[in-house]
């Protein structure tokens, strides 16, 4: 019988050092105003969680207005839609879609560690 285990843990050992990597080399690329986000990412099984109920409106990158008075400050209890307009960021590093950038940046470098991790004894 063929005993994996050990290719078990090296595939786990890797996965975890593919997610943290990303998470580190994508932070330059998540906005930033008090740092709750980027400080309260965690992974939950395969998936990068980003905190916060503002995270998914942040990372599509658009403005979002009340329904009835047209603003971004909409009033309580006011549904928000959104409108064709970018957001803009503090920080000149910071976008939407965090994510797609960095991959286009950095999926190179996180398959050649992922494989070195993969090798490691």
């Amino acid at each position: 019988m063929l005993d994996l285990s050990a290719s078990k843990k090296q595939i786990s050992k890797a996965d975890n050092w593919l997610r943290q990597q990303i998470i580190s080399d994508t932070d330059q690329y998540v906005p930033k105003q008090q740092g709750i986000m980027s400080g309260g990412v965690h992974v939950e099984g395969d998936e990068i969680v980003y905190p916060g109920p503002y995270a998914r409106f942040l990372y599509m990158g658009k403005v979002m207005v009340g329904t009835e008075s047209r603003s971004a400050w909409a009033k309580k209890g006011e549904a928000k839609e959104v409108i064709d307009k970018d957001l803009t960021f503090q920080s000149p590093t910071a976008q939407a879609r965090w994510f797609e950038v960095s991959k286009a940046q950095n999926e190179k470098a996180w398959r050649w560690g992922y494989e070195k991790e993969l090798r490691k004894k």
